[in-house]
């Protein structure tokens, strides 16, 4: 009964912990669709606007300003700094889409242009971490080796939870075995005795 309570336990456990590692994933995803009109309500949510202005880019132009999307974090605070410019299809995006695409078209660098948008929102408008090199790439694999981690604890808390009830259950049945073997043999020797007396 509590070894089936401890290995539900730590299943609820992974799974919370799997669900808490994807959370930051599905929150910038969750910005990629496109959701239905809800009607304005003073923030440009719901409005879905075009997403570039009538001005004609050339095509670097357009590159940049798609990487510049993509660095940038949309500053609405009913969002919550939880979507990129390039996933924000709302109205509320559109004033820092279009600053960006002023200093595109001005010939302002991609990093003139995030230190604007730095100047203007703080450090959570970079969608990207200041981290870099051999750090980054630490912070970057450490959810992974986390969670690595955290399966070979459960599947090693597994193996010994199962093992030591079936070793015991084994032991019980050759024990039960013995002791019917046993009662088997004085039942044949009754029915022998039996046989013979009945001659």
């Amino acid at each position: 009964m509590f070894q089936s309570f401890r290995l539900t336990v730590c299943s609820c456990l992974g799974f919370l912990v799997l669900a808490w590692m994807a959370a930051p994933l599905s929150a910038q995803d969750a910005g990629s669709s496109v959701r239905p009109a809800l009607g304005s309500d003073g923030h440009g949510h719901g409005v879905h606007l075009p997403l570039s202005s009538e001005r004609n880019f050339t095509r670097e132009q357009q590159t940049r300003i798609e990487w510049l999307f993509k660095q940038i974090v949309c500053s609405c605070p009913r969002e919550n700094w939880t979507k990129t410019l390039e996933g924000c299809p709302d109205g509320c995006a559109n004033p820092q889409k279009e600053q960006v695409r002023d200093g595109v078209t001005t010939g302002l660098s991609n990093d003139a242009i995030l230190d604007k948008q730095l100047a203007m929102f703080g450090p959570q408008v970079l969608a990207r971490t200041s981290a870099q090199g051999v750090v980054g790439f630490l912070l970057y694999i450490l959810p992974f080796v986390g969670l690595l981690v955290f399966a070979v604890l459960i599947v090693s808390f597994l193996t010994r939870v199962i093992k030591p009830a079936s070793a015991t259950e084994a032991a019980a049945k050759a024990s039960e075995k013995g002791k019917s073997s046993g009662s088997d043999q004085q039942w044949d020797d009754e029915i022998e005795r039996e046989l013979e007396q009945m001659d």
